[in-house]
Protein backbone atom coordinates (compact mmCIF):
# COMPACT_ATOMS: atom_id res chain seq x y z
CA UNK A 1 0.00 0.00 0.00
CA UNK A 2 1.81 2.99 -0.88
CA UNK A 3 0.23 6.45 -0.32
CA UNK A 4 0.03 8.97 -3.80
CA UNK A 5 -1.34 11.38 -2.47
CA UNK A 6 -0.97 13.28 0.76
CA UNK A 7 -2.16 16.76 1.90
CA UNK A 8 -4.78 17.50 5.01
CA UNK A 9 -7.49 17.54 2.95
CA UNK A 10 -7.16 14.46 0.72
CA UNK A 11 -5.18 11.43 0.73
CA UNK A 12 -4.24 8.58 -1.80
CA UNK A 13 -3.61 5.02 -1.58
CA UNK A 14 -2.39 2.66 -4.59
CA UNK A 15 -2.19 -1.10 -4.24
CA UNK A 16 -0.46 -3.70 -6.75
CA UNK A 17 -1.70 -6.89 -6.78
CA UNK A 18 1.95 -8.76 -7.98
CA UNK A 19 0.94 -12.96 -7.21
CA UNK A 20 -2.07 -14.22 -5.71
CA UNK A 21 -2.40 -14.20 -1.67
CA UNK A 22 -2.06 -17.70 -0.49
CA UNK A 23 -5.96 -19.40 1.03
CA UNK A 24 -5.20 -18.59 4.82
CA UNK A 25 -3.78 -14.85 3.74
CA UNK A 26 -6.84 -14.25 1.54
CA UNK A 27 -9.43 -15.20 4.23
CA UNK A 28 -7.33 -13.68 7.40
CA UNK A 29 -7.92 -10.84 5.46
CA UNK A 30 -11.44 -11.00 4.06
CA UNK A 31 -12.86 -12.12 7.44
CA UNK A 32 -11.88 -9.37 8.88
CA UNK A 33 -14.45 -7.44 6.90
CA UNK A 34 -17.76 -7.02 7.78
CA UNK A 35 -20.45 -9.98 6.67
CA UNK A 36 -22.15 -7.93 4.03
CA UNK A 37 -18.70 -6.78 2.30
CA UNK A 38 -17.28 -10.27 2.57
CA UNK A 39 -20.91 -11.71 0.54
CA UNK A 40 -20.24 -8.73 -2.46
CA UNK A 41 -16.67 -9.72 -2.55
CA UNK A 42 -16.88 -13.68 -2.84
CA UNK A 43 -20.03 -13.16 -5.64
CA UNK A 44 -16.70 -12.39 -7.91
CA UNK A 45 -15.09 -15.44 -9.57
CA UNK A 46 -11.61 -14.26 -10.15
CA UNK A 47 -8.85 -14.40 -7.74
CA UNK A 48 -7.58 -11.21 -8.78
CA UNK A 49 -11.10 -9.33 -8.79
CA UNK A 50 -11.53 -10.61 -5.05
CA UNK A 51 -8.31 -9.19 -3.82
CA UNK A 52 -8.27 -6.39 -5.37
CA UNK A 53 -11.85 -5.70 -3.48
CA UNK A 54 -10.19 -6.53 -0.22
CA UNK A 55 -7.45 -4.25 -0.61
CA UNK A 56 -9.61 -1.85 -1.72
CA UNK A 57 -11.44 -2.20 2.34
CA UNK A 58 -7.70 -2.36 3.63
CA UNK A 59 -7.04 0.90 2.11
CA UNK A 60 -9.98 2.15 2.97
CA UNK A 61 -9.62 1.15 6.40
CA UNK A 62 -6.18 3.03 6.57
CA UNK A 63 -8.00 6.47 5.29
CA UNK A 64 -10.43 6.32 8.26
CA UNK A 65 -7.39 5.99 10.54
CA UNK A 66 -5.43 8.90 8.63
CA UNK A 67 -8.37 11.08 8.94
CA UNK A 68 -8.86 10.24 12.75
CA UNK A 69 -11.73 8.80 11.75
CA UNK A 70 -11.85 5.23 12.56
CA UNK A 71 -13.08 5.88 16.50
CA UNK A 72 -16.36 7.12 15.02
CA UNK A 73 -16.90 5.50 11.62
CA UNK A 74 -16.45 1.62 10.29
CA UNK A 75 -17.06 -0.34 7.55
CA UNK A 76 -20.49 -1.71 9.05
CA UNK A 77 -22.09 1.80 8.39
CA UNK A 78 -21.06 1.59 4.86
CA UNK A 79 -24.34 1.78 2.54
CA UNK A 80 -24.60 2.78 -1.07
CA UNK A 81 -26.43 4.90 -3.44
CA UNK A 82 -29.30 3.84 -6.16
CA UNK A 83 -25.82 4.10 -8.47
CA UNK A 84 -24.35 1.78 -6.14
CA UNK A 85 -21.70 4.15 -5.31
CA UNK A 86 -20.29 3.47 -1.69
CA UNK A 87 -21.21 5.88 1.17
CA UNK A 88 -20.85 6.89 4.85
CA UNK A 89 -23.43 9.06 6.24
CA UNK A 90 -20.89 11.61 7.61
CA UNK A 91 -18.84 14.08 6.48
CA UNK A 92 -15.85 11.38 5.47
CA UNK A 93 -16.18 10.30 1.72
CA UNK A 94 -14.12 8.16 -0.51
CA UNK A 95 -14.08 6.88 -4.38
CA UNK A 96 -12.28 3.47 -5.36
CA UNK A 97 -11.16 2.72 -8.49
CA UNK A 98 -9.78 -0.72 -9.73
CA UNK A 99 -8.28 -2.03 -12.96
CA UNK A 100 -5.67 -4.12 -14.40
CA UNK A 101 -3.99 -5.47 -11.15
CA UNK A 102 -4.11 -1.76 -9.24
CA UNK A 103 -6.52 -0.59 -6.70
CA UNK A 104 -6.59 3.23 -5.62
CA UNK A 105 -8.94 4.54 -2.57
CA UNK A 106 -9.12 8.03 -1.87
CA UNK A 107 -10.38 9.88 1.03
CA UNK A 108 -11.36 13.20 2.67
CA UNK A 109 -13.37 15.05 4.94
CA UNK A 110 -15.83 17.76 4.04
CA UNK A 111 -14.98 17.68 0.68
CA UNK A 112 -16.62 15.18 -1.85
CA UNK A 113 -14.24 13.39 -3.95
CA UNK A 114 -13.94 10.86 -6.81
CA UNK A 115 -10.97 9.02 -8.41
CA UNK A 116 -10.89 7.38 -11.36
CA UNK A 117 -7.99 5.07 -12.64
CA UNK A 118 -7.33 3.63 -16.14
CA UNK A 119 -5.19 0.91 -17.25
CA UNK A 120 -3.80 2.33 -20.42
CA UNK A 121 -3.71 0.02 -23.34
CA UNK A 122 -4.18 0.72 -27.59
CA UNK A 123 -7.58 1.62 -28.33
CA UNK A 124 -8.64 3.20 -31.60
CA UNK A 125 -9.53 6.70 -30.72
CA UNK A 126 -12.20 7.84 -32.95
CA UNK A 127 -14.40 6.01 -31.13
CA UNK A 128 -14.91 7.92 -28.62
CA UNK A 129 -15.10 10.96 -30.28
CA UNK A 130 -18.61 11.24 -29.53
CA UNK A 131 -17.48 11.70 -26.22
CA UNK A 132 -15.14 14.62 -25.78
CA UNK A 133 -15.96 18.46 -26.52
CA UNK A 134 -14.07 20.25 -29.43
CA UNK A 135 -11.08 21.44 -27.23
CA UNK A 136 -10.61 17.89 -25.86
CA UNK A 137 -10.76 16.66 -28.91
CA UNK A 138 -7.97 19.30 -30.03
CA UNK A 139 -6.24 18.73 -27.26
CA UNK A 140 -5.73 14.63 -27.70
CA UNK A 141 -4.88 15.29 -31.39
CA UNK A 142 -2.39 17.39 -30.75
CA UNK A 143 -0.78 16.09 -27.91
CA UNK A 144 2.71 14.28 -28.76
CA UNK A 145 0.83 11.26 -26.73
CA UNK A 146 -2.69 10.96 -27.90
CA UNK A 147 -3.45 7.66 -26.00
CA UNK A 148 -2.15 8.68 -22.76
CA UNK A 149 -4.04 12.61 -23.07
CA UNK A 150 -7.37 10.60 -23.61
CA UNK A 151 -7.01 8.53 -20.79
CA UNK A 152 -6.17 11.30 -18.62
CA UNK A 153 -8.94 13.27 -20.07
CA UNK A 154 -11.40 10.50 -19.63
CA UNK A 155 -10.31 9.22 -16.44
CA UNK A 156 -11.11 12.56 -15.02
CA UNK A 157 -14.77 12.52 -16.35
CA UNK A 158 -14.98 9.07 -14.77
CA UNK A 159 -13.33 10.69 -11.68
CA UNK A 160 -15.89 14.29 -12.05
CA UNK A 161 -19.29 11.58 -12.27
CA UNK A 162 -17.85 10.18 -9.06
CA UNK A 163 -17.76 12.99 -7.35
CA UNK A 164 -20.86 14.84 -8.79
CA UNK A 165 -23.08 11.49 -7.75
CA UNK A 166 -25.08 11.82 -10.68
CA UNK A 167 -23.74 8.84 -12.48
CA UNK A 168 -25.09 8.78 -16.33
CA UNK A 169 -27.08 11.93 -15.91
CA UNK A 170 -23.95 13.84 -17.36
CA UNK A 171 -23.51 13.25 -20.75
CA UNK A 172 -19.79 12.91 -21.09
CA UNK A 173 -19.49 15.12 -24.43
CA UNK A 174 -20.87 18.07 -21.90
CA UNK A 175 -18.17 17.50 -19.99
CA UNK A 176 -14.80 19.94 -20.73
CA UNK A 177 -12.51 18.35 -17.83
CA UNK A 178 -9.22 20.30 -19.88
CA UNK A 179 -9.05 22.96 -17.38
CA UNK A 180 -8.10 22.80 -13.59
CA UNK A 181 -11.07 23.07 -12.87
CA UNK A 182 -15.28 22.65 -13.90
CA UNK A 183 -18.74 23.76 -12.78
CA UNK A 184 -21.92 21.53 -12.72
CA UNK A 185 -25.17 22.67 -11.71
CA UNK A 186 -23.30 25.64 -9.72
CA UNK A 187 -20.97 23.71 -7.91
CA UNK A 188 -16.96 23.83 -8.80
CA UNK A 189 -15.31 20.95 -9.02
CA UNK A 190 -11.59 21.09 -8.92
CA UNK A 191 -8.89 18.23 -10.71
CA UNK A 192 -6.01 17.56 -8.67
CA UNK A 193 -2.41 15.64 -10.09
CA UNK A 194 -1.06 12.61 -8.72
CA UNK A 195 1.68 10.20 -9.45
CA UNK A 196 0.40 7.65 -11.63
CA UNK A 197 1.97 4.63 -11.79
CA UNK A 198 4.10 4.07 -15.03
CA UNK A 199 0.87 1.98 -17.29
CA UNK A 200 -1.84 3.82 -15.63
CA UNK A 201 -3.90 7.14 -15.92
CA UNK A 202 -5.06 8.25 -12.25
CA UNK A 203 -7.57 11.36 -11.64
CA UNK A 204 -8.88 12.78 -8.87
CA UNK A 205 -11.47 15.59 -8.77
CA UNK A 206 -13.16 17.37 -5.20
CA UNK A 207 -15.78 19.55 -4.87
CA UNK A 208 -14.90 23.22 -3.13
Amino acid sequence: MKKIVDTNAIKVYSSEIIHQWGEKTFFDQLNSLPDFIQKRITAYDGWLDRQLRVEAKLQLQQLLKDFNCSNIISLEQLKFTDNNRPYFETEFDFSTSHTGNMVFCAGSVKKQIGLDAEIIKEINLEDYSEYFTPNELARIENNFNALLKFYQLWTRKEALVKASGLGVMIPFRNLDVSGESIKINNQKYIFIDSSSPEGYAVSIVYKE
